[in-house]
């Protein structure tokens, strides 16, 4: 039976793969989801890497693009949950990258920042949602 994440790494459930060889432990990176927040919820975050930018893919597994032909990016950024402990990816709405491409621009990183992420109102169906995003004290 595999262990429990300890800092992102799980023990693995085999001891060896089928070539015969050791295995160590397997990394596991949970993705953090504010897809489904409601409105007003919170979230605090530690920035543990800038944000990354990768090819968006369906659901079968297809790159997505955008109306002009272009690749569609998603941002995502490895944080803490303060609330937990626990590291995760999270996929950022674009109102929370740019404000942390802003945060940037202006302080150079957002490694070792801490943020509350507040989920506001939806713009409607199919539309994105507001965002709050501040910077905050790790306590």
């Amino acid at each position: 039976m595999a262990k429990a994440p300890v800092g992102g790494v799980k023990q693995s459930a085999s001891a060896t793969t089928a070539s015969g060889r050791v295995r160590k432990a397997a990394l596991v990176v949970k993705t953090l989801s504010i897809k489904n927040m409601k409105e007003g919820a919170v979230l605090e975050i530690k920035c543990a890497t800038e944000l990354h930018y990768e090819v968006s893919k369906n659901d079968k597994g297809e790159t997505q693009y955008n109306k002009d032909g272009s690749e569609k990016q998603l941002a995502t950024v490895r944080v803490v949950d303060l609330a937990t402990g626990e590291l995760g990816q999270l996929v950022c709405p674009a109102i929370v990258e740019r404000a942390l491409k802003e945060f940037k621009t202006v302080n150079g990183t957002v490694i070792g920042h801490c943020f509350e992420l507040v989920r506001g109102i939806s713009l409607g169906t199919g539309k994105a949602n507001l965002w709050e995003v501040n910077e905050i004290e790790e306590s």
